[in-house]
């Protein structure tokens, strides 16, 4: 008759209780992470992989994949009014597609007050196992009391950016550059349009490809420069003949004008946008950060 003896060592027993220790831990934290994670506010995917979307930890992930962390590009988790202040949580919209068999992973943060908005963005692609950033957009980047960053139509079958239907339904940024002295109805309005490159694979500005669109948005400069300084007799004085002679005074329109009133600071962007569209129109490529450096008479 046979006996069958089991031998533990001591070092048998610790190497069981490391292996289970671990085990429980790695349970925990798994149950921890899962439990700190979140949908987006939004989610379309518009790929034939079911690869789960979260927000971790302050981390978006495609799957496993990390895409991008808080660390990474803070606006997009969080908007942070000042530094003196606690930051305010956004609203997330997240979209997932392909083009040419890559993929793409964009992140729009939105920030939503009852009296102005501002939207950040962040669109990745990927390259074997991470994602690269290819176009930004953070809060500081954009400008104005109600700025927005639109796509081209969502198609419930295809990519949103990708397969448009006609040029010139990229990336579309609203905003506006100033406004006058008539509270809020005189804001200086402003669009950054941008379209895909396929050669460089992002979204670069094509305002010069829009010029019927500028066409317009000057129409409304001209308004405001020839109706926003009236006299006592409501005889208009246009903006731009009395920037010259009034620059270095309180306000435009008169010395006695009434509150709200325009300052020369800001008849200054009126002047230097109606410029900067004129240049647009005839070809040239200016952003919306760059009409404080055009250079007027």
């Amino acid at each position: 008759m046979c006996k069958r003896f089991t031998t533990v060592t001591p070092l048998s027993k610790f190497i069981v209780l490391i292996l289970f220790a671990i085990s429980l831990l790695t349970v925990v934290y798994y149950k921890n992470s899962k439990n700190n994670c979140v949908n987006p506010f939004e989610l379309k995917d518009f790929t034939s992989r079911k690869e789960v979307v979260r927000i971790c930890n302050n981390t978006l992930y495609r799957g496993s994949t990390k895409v991008v962390s808080k660390n990474e590009y803070p606006d997009l988790f969080e908007f942070l009014l000042n530094k003196d202040s606690e930051p305010d949580e956004v609203k997330q919209y997240v979209r997932v597609f392909e083009n040419d068999k890559q993929e793409y992973v964009s992140m729009k943060s939105v920030i939503d007050y009852n009296s102005w908005n501002d939207s950040s963005i962040g669109i990745y692609r990927k390259e074997g196992n991470k994602y690269k950033l290819i176009f930004k957009k953070s809060f500081d980047d954009n400008q104005g009391r109600w700025v927005n960053i639109e796509f081209g139509e969502d198609f419930s079958t295809r990519d949103p950016y990708f397969s448009l239907s006609y040029r010139g339904e990229g990336i579309s940024i609203s905003g506006d550059i100033g406004y006058l002295g008539c509270l809020g109805s005189c804001r200086l309005l402003w669009w950054d349009y941008y379209d895909w490159d396929s050669n460089k694979k992002t979204f670069v500005l094509a305002n010069n490809k829009h010029p019927e669109n500028f066409k317009k948005l000057l129409e409304n400069y001209e308004d405001f420069d020839k109706n926003t300084c009236l006299d006592e007799a409501s005889v208009s004085k246009s903006i731009s003949s009395l920037y010259p002679i009034r620059k270095n005074k309180e306000y435009i329109c008169s010395d006695d004008a009434l509150e709200p009133a325009t300052r020369p600071q800001q008849a200054e962007m009126l002047l230097k946008g109606m410029k900067a569209i004129e240049m647009i129109i005839n070809g040239e490529n200016i952003p919306m950060s760059e009409v404080k450096n055009v250079k007027i008479n």
